[in-house]
């Protein structure tokens, strides 16, 4: 089913949607629902429960399957808890997810398991309102949200003043020089390229064109991915320097020179396009997978606060007097 019609139909129960996003409460539980794995969906339940604490969503597990007559799967992400669920046509979605949250919320009581009461973003306690913060809906409390937007789109406005395409690129290189070691290692002791090792490559080169106060917008994305392929010319060049060095037992300094002398020329660089074929397959494949990272630009880190202020909604569970959950 489309996850639209889903969304839609679990509308008159109070859960509204947010781009691929679904949230709201059920019974004193905040909860989001998004697509997971074309015909499968997450669903997190918002607690504050001790990440490191491995044994606890198999207990959950366990307790869902026993009363569902279902195995849902369950992991534990400190700030909440995440199901895995799926919805058919064969009953209407609301009925289908009452039934879950049933199992779920009688589990989480048996387990000992709390909803989450404090503000996602301080800790403190009497959270008043609830937003969608780190993937998840969540109890926040409404000043801390208003502070943090306000503080962001600030620095959004500082960054368009004061950033700076050659600090940026300084950044960047340096990040790139970084992000490429482990791809060095891999091919220099292992005489083997890893497809994950290159998304290093312009996760990093994106990490250190912020870090260096570089100006955020689309030609930030263009340097580097400009400088991701560069990458590929730097690993060659110290990999060809190391085979100098072991191979010949010359120095560090000769192998680099060597290295240099071989590919800082016409010839050299021909060389290396037409034998890195490999290589520029897997930076392309290293881009894709890091692409929502380097993506990151002003402009859409407006939106994003646009969209996160958007669905901050009050908390039914608060009450100044008698602040509770599982209050109906």
């Amino acid at each position: 089913m489309k996850s639209s019609a889903i969304y839609e139909s679990l509308a008159p129960m109070g859960l509204f949607s947010a781009g691929q996003l679904c949230m709201g409460t059920w019974q004193g539980l905040t909860v989001t629902l998004q697509p997971y794995n074309g015909s499968s969906y997450y669903l997190d339940v918002a607690v504050r429960v001790n990440a490191k604490d491995k044994e606890l969503a198999k207990k959950v597990k366990a307790s869902v399957k026993q009363l569902y007559g279902k195995n849902l799967g369950c992991i534990n992400g400190g700030k909440y808890l995440r199901f895995i669920v799926g919805f058919n046509k064969k009953s209407p979605c609301s009925e289908q997810f009452t039934a879950y949250m049933n199992a779920i919320g009688t589990a989480l009581r048996q387990n000992g398991v709390s909803p989450a009461d404090s503000c996602a973003l301080c800790g403190g306690g009497r959270a008043d309102s609830l937003c969608l913060y780190e993937s998840g809906y969540q109890p926040v409390h409404n000043a801390c949200v208003r502070s943090s937007l306000e503080n962001s789109r600030q620095e959004i406005e500082r960054n368009k003043i004061n950033g700076s395409y050659l600090t940026g690129l300084v950044g960047a290189f340096l990040g790139m020089l970084v992000g490429s070691v482990p791809s060095i290692l891999s091919i220099v002791l292992a005489d083997t390229i890893y497809a994950l090792l290159f998304a290093l490559v312009p996760i990093a080169s994106a990490w250190g064109y912020r870090k260096f106060n570089g100006k955020m917008d689309k030609l930030s994305v263009v340097m580097v991915i400009l400088l991701s392929f560069v990458s590929i010319f730097i690993m060659n060049f110290f990999t060809l320097a190391v085979f100098f060095v072991q191979d010949y037992s010359l120095g560090l300094g000769e192998g680099l020179w060597l290295s240099s002398q071989l590919l800082f020329t016409g010839e050299g660089l021909m060389l290396i396009l037409q034998s890195s074929g490999s290589m520029f397959l897997f930076m392309v494949l290293g881009l894709f997978l890091a692409w929502r990272f380097i993506v990151k630009t002003n402009a859409g880190s407006a939106k994003q606060l646009e969209a996160l202020g958007s669905t901050l909604r009050p908390n039914p569970a608060y009450n100044p007097d008698n602040y509770s959950y599982f209050s109906h």
